[in-house]
C-alpha cells in the first residue's frame, strides 16, 4: 500500500510539474533559484510536514532582501523549528544573486548561499504544486522523502508551505 501511495504521489508531482510555481525565494525545499527578496520585503513562511507515523516540528521563517541594487542583490533569513527538537533550533540563511539579464541580455542570473547552517540539519527531495491567492500570498504542498527515513519514522511525509510577502515601505508609483 505505501509504494502504491509513493507512486502515486510522484505521478501527481510530475503530472501537475508544468503547472507548479515557485514560493518567493524557494523551489519546494531548496533555494536553488537565483529569485531573492526585494530590498525590504519580509517573506514570512509556515511549513508543516506530516506523515502516517508522525511529523516533524513546524519551521517558522523570516527572510528579507537586504541589498537595494538592481544587478546585485542579497537577502538573509532566519528559520525555527516549533516545538524544538534541538537545543538549538535555529537556523541562519542567506543569498548573494546576480539576476538573469543583468550582465547582458539572455544571460542567465547566478546565485551563492548558505542554507539552514546550525546543528541537526537533514536532507530530503520532494515535488509540489502551488497556488497563489495575490501576488504575495500562496500556498504549496506535495510530498517530501528524506534522506534518512530513520529520521522522521516513515518513508515520506506531505508537506504544507504557507508563504506571505510584505512591503516595509511604499514604493513611489511611476
Amino acid at each position: 500500500m505505501k509504494k502504491a501511495l509513493k507512486a502515486m504521489a510522484a505521478a501527481a508531482v510530475l503530472a501537475a510539474a508544468p503547472a507548479a510555481w515557485a514560493t518567493s525565494s524557494t523551489t519546494f525545499w531548496t533555494p536553488a533559484t537565483t529569485y531573492v527578496q526585494p530590498y525590504l520585503v519580509p517573506h514570512i513562511t509556515y511549513d508543516t510536514y506530516v506523515a502516517e507515523k508522525g511529523g516533524l516540528p513546524n519551521d517558522y521563517g523570516l527572510t528579507v532582501g537586504v541589498l537595494p541594487f538592481e544587478k546585485l542583490q542579497a537577502e538573509v533569513g532566519v528559520d525555527s523549528f516549533l516545538p524544538g527538537i534541538a537545543q538549538n533550533n535555529l537556523y541562519l540563511n542567506g543569498k548573494l544573486a546576480i539576476p538573469e539579464g543583468a550582465l547582458g541580455k539572455d544571460l542567465p542570473g547566478v546565485s551563492a548561499g548558505v542554507v539552514q547552517t546550525g546543528n541537526n540539519s537533514f536532507g530530503a527531495v520532494g515535488g509540489g504544486i502551488g497556488l497563489y491567492f495575490t501576488p504575495a500570498i500562496d500556498i504549496l504542498t506535495g510530498p517530501v522523502f528524506f534522506n534518512d527515513s530513520a529520521l522522521v519514522k516513515s518513508d515520506f511525509m506531505w508537506s504544507v508551505q504557507l508563504d506571505v510577502d510584505f512591503d516595509l515601505i511604499k514604493k513611489k508609483k511611476t
